[in-house]
């Protein structure tokens, strides 16, 4: 009985003075209110962002959430529904949180973007209060992994309703860190993080990195070996039963010989897949030189691998180095993880922006690591070790820098391209009936046509989704059009005539429009909006728009290219 009084009651005191964070009589009020000025601002132009360009429809495995509210209502919702593989996740949690609030919400695809916004501010927040020492005697220092933390480079997982749950995981596996990294770790506080853990793994493939960091943050000296194999223990088996039954022959990816033979390829996708941090805002092709981008993610990797030798060289002990080599590893395992499937398919598919939310936390931990490291070094005034760490600190800040400025240009081309693409999934969604099969598989992307009009049906008769809030009536209206909805068309030359009023040459336009309006080298080329880039536009569609080479948008142009040719003679 009292053995298990004392398991129940155990904590354990982490605290070295000789680690602590620098202490301030007075502090710093000014540069305080400053940062927090920041970070209030920084969230706000993310959200801002979120509305700028979200857009409610089903896109892609958004379907299999049509399928489970769908089950939910016709009473025939299972455990083993909820369950079931998705490509290489089990989605639990999510599919419980989709089933809950899906018709509170309409299924609106835009309540889960807000709802994947404020699980990020929640893990960002949860790193806040775990380091808020460091933080408050150096208010501006961190003020740079904020804009990482929400960059805008994540825009595939800002704007799509399905991304929430690598957000839930994020959420989940910063509050870990901030259980376990804690001064005195008490078995209450360690439940709770195997409780958060579970719903991390139990969310997709990726959140099975939470156990990782966690034993991480367990490594510390003081820790009870007990704490340490449990939580070994309990990460296995949660990892054990996720795998149970996983067919991850699904997922498509190679034999072990044929790995093996890919190894180069997925080498470099995983360099690809770190820099992808720092965007290529131009369109990227299986031709595209990637060498810069694999540059950048050597260099972040050697970033990581500084942060997690700081940690242990410093003793392992100090809390913001934990967190921060904690976030490190979620990031390189999440890579990792990536290389047997997606990345030795090509190297190309590292450079997609859903990836990069877990690279954001790896140069986030890296930027955090650093800075820590630079201060510890002052404050037992080690010339050499000062020496380093600025030098660290350097690359960490320049890293970060580079990353700002490009993801801001990349990140709103993404918005566009991204809204396009999901306005054109909510538009086929509405027209069903006609819907063309060829424009369904690629942006909407169900398992079967047939699958396709079955669930759209489901959404029309409960009023879901873009049947709930008056959105299918004006895509309805326009009728479907190939390369996605246009925010704002191109300006009608007048020598063109009244094309609005004939529905097959405003189709033509719009289709014309679009592209322009998803091409950043084509605005840059033809100035505008302007009538004289309208002219030069018709002309780039006649001459070379509709190259078959170009396999994303000459087959929008295509339908239309008489159309086109009857312009350009009427402007000749």
């Amino acid at each position: 009985m009292s053995s298990q009084a004392t398991v129940h009651t155990e904590s354990i005191g982490l605290e070295d003075s000789s680690h602590r964070p620098t202490q301030v009589n007075r502090r710093p009020t000014a540069a305080l209110a400053i940062s927090v000025a920041i970070m209030v601002a920084v969230i706000a132009e993310y959200v801002a962002y979120l509305a700028r360009y979200a857009t409610n429809g089903v896109y892609w495995d958004e379907w299999n959430w049509v399928d489970l509210i769908r089950r939910s209502y016709g009473g025939t919702l299972t455990l083993g529904s909820l369950w079931a593989q998705h490509t290489e996740n089990r989605m639990l949690f999510p599919n419980i949180v989709v089933v809950m609030l899906g018709d509170a919400t309409g299924f609106s695809d835009v309540a889960f973007m807000y709802l994947g916004a404020i699980l990020l501010v929640a893990g960002v927040l949860c790193l806040v209060v775990a380091c808020r020492q460091d933080l408050l005697a150096h208010p501006l220092a961190y003020v740079p992994a904020t804009f990482v933390f929400f960059s805008l480079c994540q825009y595939e997982n800002t704007l799509w309703g399905f991304q929430f749950a690598w957000f839930l995981i994020v959420a989940c596996i910063c509050a870990v860190l901030a259980l376990l990294s804690g001064p005195r770790l008490s078995v209450v506080a360690w439940i709770r993080a195997v409780t958060i853990g579970i719903v991390a793994s139990y969310s997709s493939f990726g959140g099975l990195t939470v156990w990782a960091a966690g034993l991480l943050a367990l490594l510390r000296p003081g820790i009870s070996m007990r704490l340490r194999i449990a939580w070994v223990a309990a990460g296995s088996l949660v990892t054990a039963f996720y795998l149970y039954d996983l067919n991850l022959r699904s997922v498509g990816g190679p034999t072990l010989s044929g790995f093996l033979t890919r190894l180069p390829t997925a080498l470099n996708g995983y360099l690809v897949a770190v820099g992808s941090v720092v965007p290529i805002a131009v369109p990227v092709t299986r031709d595209s030189d990637l060498s810069a981008t694999m540059i950048f993610g050597a260099l972040i990797t050697a970033g990581g691998l500084l942060t997690v030798a700081s940690w242990m060289v410093h003793g392992r002990d100090d809390r913001v180095l934990t967190i921060a080599a904690g976030l490190v590893v979620v990031g390189l395992l999440f890579d990792l993880a990536l290389m047997p499937t997606r990345l030795s398919a090509g190297v190309i598919n590292g450079t997609v922006s859903r990836y990069t939310t877990f690279n954001l936390l790896l140069l986030g931990g890296i930027y955090m690591g650093a800075v820590r490291t630079m201060f510890i070094a002052v404050d037992r005034g080690m010339r050499p070790r000062i020496a380093t760490s600025t030098t660290f600190v350097g690359l960490a800040a320049a890293l970060v820098l580079v990353q700002v400025l490009t993801a801001i240009r990349a990140g709103e081309i993404g918005g566009i391209r991204t809204r396009a693409a999901h306005a054109e999934a909510a538009n086929l969604t509405a027209n069903y009936a006609v819907a063309p099969p060829s424009l369904v598989k690629v942006f909407a992307y169900p398992p079967s046509y047939a699958y396709f009009e079955i669930q759209a049906a489901f959404l029309e008769r409960n009023h879901l989704n873009v049947f709930g809030d008056g959105e299918s009536a004006e895509y309805r209206a326009s009728g479907v059009l190939a390369g996605g909805v246009v925010g704002s068309p191109l300006p009608v030359p007048p020598e063109f005539g009244n094309i609005q009023s004939d529905a097959s040459q405003w189709r033509a336009w719009l289709a014309l429009s679009s592209v322009y309006e998803q091409r950043p080298d084509l605005q840059a080329a033809f100035p505008g909006p302007t009538t004289q880039a309208s002219r030069r536009m018709v002309a780039w569609a006649v001459r070379s728009g509709q190259n078959p080479t170009e396999p994303i948008y000459a087959p929008v142009l295509t339908p239309y290219s008489a159309q086109y040719a009857a312009w350009l003679g009427e402007e000749k």
